[in-house]
């Protein structure tokens, strides 16, 4: 069976809400028009906060609805943030642009060119065949098997990249069972919520990850410790969940229909070496340096994924063509304007004016059902909005209101920035879901069926894990 899909998206945080019809019927520039214009009133009306707080709330207001409707791509509103800071008193034209130099943008940068050169070399596809047909014949280890694998290339490579390389691997196996529509639904969503559930665990996972870790300065191992366990538990409830829904009419599934892993090549297996290395090193390398004698910054997440980048070129393990075209460029600037609207909200104490509008209800709500509320509203607002808008536009609110209330700042924007990646209800909500739907082996009552039930459990998961880590220190 053939599974044919639309080229994938750009993995840059799309908004779900572009595609509206209704949107589509408003010209672009009229929708400019019109944010400008609200713009323009909130600068007015919060004037008397000062002239440097109204600017950086102007700005994250028509950031944030560029971002919703897509008025602009996204990451020209993510270069837009900038400018519209300076103009506004908030930054010097220096300040404005430190952001898209930051740290974290080099860490997914570097991280993104180790994906690019483990699917230049087809170790992707080749760990995929190895894992599929060392699952055996039962359905349940397929389903486990293809779950891990997505959601463990998905901590590496953008989850848009690994479901279109799964998509074939899935129609090879469906090919031998082509009435059985349980199983089908059953691999294919497996397939897209495991590379969504995956894409939380490592800082480079997803771009919400990097906006808030940037934000809460993080390295690569403090994410992995928050991350890792929600993506654990989670990825355990979806295989539940999804053989509950969807039972499959047969036990044991063949998969003759596919290919025999081919042998690694040279630069390949290079490249393994360099992927290992580096993985170590964005773990443990600050705290190795530190033992060394050195200043932790040596080998500091950012300065290890420049030196990978410069180990894959040496070893040619891939060119710099093959990294020009699979770098997401378009991802790097919106981290750049996320941090940097950010920073603007932060700096211009406009997040903590909006945290003291906000303290006095918050304040009187117990931490777990505070962040019980936000999680909800992070996983569902991510059936609608891009996650990466919703990131850029809470975290640094929620730092502010973290403060306020006396909790630690990542024990509000973390379960936030962590819930937006976990939108399982709609097509529109992921380029995951959007793909495994484009088959029509999915309908989206078969998604919601699922993902409803999911969305509810993956928001106990996060808040359980949160309180915990909040309750525990």
């Amino acid at each position: 069976m053939a599974l044919s899909i639309q080229q994938p998206p750009q993995p840059t945080g799309e908004s779900p809400l572009a595609d509206s019809g209704q949107l589509q019927r408003v010209p672009a520039w009229l929708r400019f028009l019109i944010i400008a214009l609200l713009a323009g009133l909130i600068w007015w009306l919060c004037s008397p906060l000062g002239a440097v707080r109204a600017a950086a709330l102007a700005t994250a207001l028509a950031a944030a609805l560029l971002w919703l409707t897509e008025t602009l791509p996204l990451p020209v509103t993510a270069l837009l943030v900038a400018p519209a800071l300076v103009a506004g008193g908030v930054f010097t034209p220096a300040e404005a642009f430190l952001s898209f130099g930051d740290q974290v943008v080099f860490l997914v940068l570097g991280g993104y060119a180790l994906g690019v050169a483990v699917q230049v070399n087809r170790i992707d596809l080749w760990l995929a065949r190895r894992v599929v047909h060392l699952a055996g014949d039962g359905s349940r280890g397929l389903l486990a098997a293809l779950m891990l694998t997505s959601a463990g290339l998905s901590m590496l490579i953008s989850n848009t990249a690994t479901v279109a390389l799964l998509l074939p691997v899935v129609g090879g196996v469906l090919a031998g069972h082509v009435g059985d529509r349980n199983l089908a639904r059953l691999l294919l969503l497996g397939v897209a919520y495991g590379a969504s559930i995956g894409g939380i665990a490592t800082l480079i996972g997803s771009p919400p990850n990097a906006i808030a870790a940037g934000l809460l300065q993080m390295d690569f191992l403090d994410w992995v410790l928050a991350g890792v366990p929600v993506s654990l538990l989670s990825l355990l409830l979806a295989y539940r969940i999804l053989l509950w829904v969807f039972p499959p009419a047969v036990s044991s599934v063949s998969t003759m229909q596919l290919p025999e892993a081919e042998a690694l090549s040279v630069e390949a297996r290079r490249t393994l070496i360099i992927v290992f290395l580096t993985l170590l090193l964005w773990l443990f390398g600050p705290r190795l340096a530190q033992s060394l004698g050195w200043p932790q910054a040596t080998l500091g997440a950012a300065s290890v994924s420049m030196l990978a980048m410069l180990m894959l070129v040496l070893a040619r393990c891939v060119d710099w063509q093959a990294l020009e075209r699979g770098i997401h460029w378009g991802v790097l600037l919106l981290l750049g304007g996320g941090l940097t609207l950010g920073r603007g909200l932060t700096e211009s104490g406009a997040a903590q004016w909006l945290a003291e509008q906000l303290g006095g209800p918050a304040g009187a709500l117990p931490f777990a059902v505070l962040l019980l509320l936000l999680v909800m509203l992070a996983v569902f607002a991510t059936e609608l909005i891009s996650n990466t808008a919703v990131t850029a536009s809470l975290a640094p609110v929620l730092m502010g209101l973290a403060l306020q209330i006396g909790v630690d700042a990542g024990s509000l924007v973390l379960p936030v920035a962590i819930g937006t990646s976990m939108a399982f209800m709609l097509p529109v909500a992921t380029p995951p879901n959007a793909m495994v739907h484009a088959t029509a082996q999915v309908t989206q009552q078969d998604m919601m069926r699922v993902g409803l039930r999911l969305n509810l459990s993956v928001i106990g998961v996060i808040t359980l894990v949160f309180l915990l880590r909040e309750w525990w220190g």
